[in-house]
């Protein structure tokens, strides 16, 4: 059964989204019945976030350095007595010297810049100079806490994505391919430019609210927090870190709920010295350099969704929305 009669037409302005409907009181009581069931707000989700980056960084080199030199000869007083060797001499050579010029025999030192580190010498000799020892011990530790709070807001329509971005903008420069451009008889090569290239890193969060009859928000929720990578390099470019997080969360309206999980723990414990010695019980630290760090990031995500207004009379009930989720 039609909503017009057979002497209803109906004519549709769509620059003023106007309805001009002309038939008999029956066909435009039909129609004006139908618009008032179709014709309806559609109800608008106010989606409050608070995005919450925890970063903690400790960094330690502890090194050694030490020079060692034994003379035997008539110089020093103590001769070997022999015609061959009349003289002999023990010590480190090429390696860097300590602060009384003695060569180093070990030298693994942190990485100490000036104003940024400790270091201690410790200068020994005999009286009769045929033997000197110097010990120079440096340590650095480091120790950093970050915490980044933004609380953006936005407002969708039932049904629809929302995204919510929280991004730093890298300009990277891009390799030179050099491609040289003739321009004719007569003409001069155009001066070259440099090209770059637009990196997105921080945070992307894709939400999408369906608002049930019974007062309940189901939230698709995607999350993605991506940062350059500039120890690992490719063609000058940096790499990208990414860490994702899908989720299907339903709740109250006007509750918050938490998305966490996107952790990530750097560790590395690095090192180096002379083979063997630096690996006796005890006495190895005389012998090696030794570096450690640890990197921990961790982003927690606060949605607090609110339904602003519109029916929601003839939606779905929040048990059909969580068994159709997907």
């Amino acid at each position: 059964m039609g909503v017009l009669t057979n002497r209803g037409s109906v004519f549709v302005d769509e620059y003023s989204n106007t309805l001009v409907v002309r038939d008999i009181q029956r066909g435009i009581d039909n129609a004006r019945e139908l618009v008032r069931r179709l014709d309806v707000q559609t109800p608008q989700v106010l989606i409050e976030s608070s995005i919450v980056e925890a970063t903690t960084d400790f960094a330690r080199d502890l090194g050694v350095q030490w020079g060692y030199k034994h003379s035997v000869g008539p110089q020093t007083g103590n001769p070997t007595g022999v015609n061959f060797p009349g003289t002999i001499g023990l010590g480190g050579s090429g390696l860097g010297t300590a602060a009384n010029g003695l060569p180093f025999i070990a030298d693994f030192p942190a990485n100490v810049k000036l104003g940024s580190g400790s270091a201690l010498d410790l200068a020994l000799g005999s009286i009769d100079g045929s033997q000197a020892l110097d010990i120079r011990l440096s340590a650095l530790e480091t120790q950093g806490k970050a915490r980044i709070i933004s609380r953006p807001r936005v407002v969708t329509l039932n049904s629809v994505a929302a995204t919510i971005k929280s991004l730093t903008i890298l300009r990277v420069k891009l390799p030179g391919t050099g491609t040289v451009i003739n321009t004719g008889a007569g003409g001069a090569a155009g001066a070259t430019s440099t090209a770059t290239e637009k990196i997105e890193t921080g945070i992307i969060l894709n939400v999408t609210p369906q608002v049930s009859s019974d007062g309940f928000v189901l939230l698709d929720i995607f999350a993605k927090s991506s940062q350059a990578d500039f120890t690992h390099l490719t063609d000058g470019i940096p790499n990208e870190i990414s860490r994702e997080a899908n989720s299907h969360v339903l709740i109250k309206e006007g509750q918050t709920v938490v998305l966490g999980g996107i952790y990530r723990d750097n560790a590395d414990s690095q090192q180096s010295g002379i083979p063997f010695l630096k690996d006796i019980p005890g006495l190895g630290w005389l012998f090696r350099d030794t570096n450690r760090s640890d990197r921990r990031e961790d982003l927690l995500v606060f949605l607090t969704p609110r339904v602003m207004g519109g029916p929601t009379r003839g939606l779905p009930s929040a048990e059909e929305l969580w068994t159709h989720r997907e």
